[in-house]
């Protein structure tokens, strides 16, 4: 009788293990990506967006290209070149993952969004054209392109004319017009 009461002890404890292990291995917990977003979402290069991201259940998170692990919740802030997409991955305890994607969108700028136009000319024509103290190699009339953005001075010389000067800003994409009207030098000696 002992015998059989030992063999019931066995597999009740045996049973009692069985039920343990599928019970824990049933429960796993999936980890939840709550959110994964970006803001804003699309940038031109030079600009950043910023990661957001919220998660539950998990024990390590990654975002890839290039940010690595972070915070279980948090954000961070990127500056892509070119249209990315990140994936965060969230862990749990046994290596299980989930995924979530964002995408970043880069507009690569158009070289007139950089640079505009000078048209330039003068009464008399034919004068050299300094842009920012440079010798343009040009005279006028003409059309100087590609003219970075911003601040510029220019100075036209003509020989028996004064220097002729003006600040001015070069707008993106457009073309800003000059028209001097140059005055005599007066002659040495009278």
């Amino acid at each position: 009788m002992k015998s059989k009461k030992l063999s019931y002890n066995k597999i009740l404890v045996l049973f009692c293990i069985i039920v343990v292990s599928v019970l824990m291995t049933g429960c796993r917990e999936i980890p939840i990506v709550g959110n994964f977003s970006a803001s804003p979402s699309t940038i031109i290069p030079g600009e950043s967006s910023t990661l957001t991201w919220s998660t539950s259940l998990a024990v390590d998170v990654t975002i890839t290209p290039g940010v690595g692990t972070v915070d279980l919740d948090g954000s961070t802030s990127v500056s892509p070149v070119v249209t990315t997409v990140y994936i965060l991955t969230a862990y749990n305890e046994m290596a299980e993952s989930v995924t979530a994607e964002v995408t970043v969108t880069v507009i690569p700028l158009n070289v007139n969004e950089l640079h505009g136009s000078i048209n330039i000319n003068s009464t008399p024509p034919g004068a050299e054209i300094h842009l920012d103290g440079e010798n343009t190699g040009e005279t006028t009339p003409t059309t100087l392109t590609a003219v970075a953005v911003g601040e510029h001075t220019i100075t036209l010389i003509l020989l028996y004319y004064q220097a002729w000067q003006t600040m001015f800003n070069v707008m993106a994409g457009q073309t800003t017009i000059i028209d001097a009207i140059l005055i005599s030098a007066p002659c040495p000696g009278f």
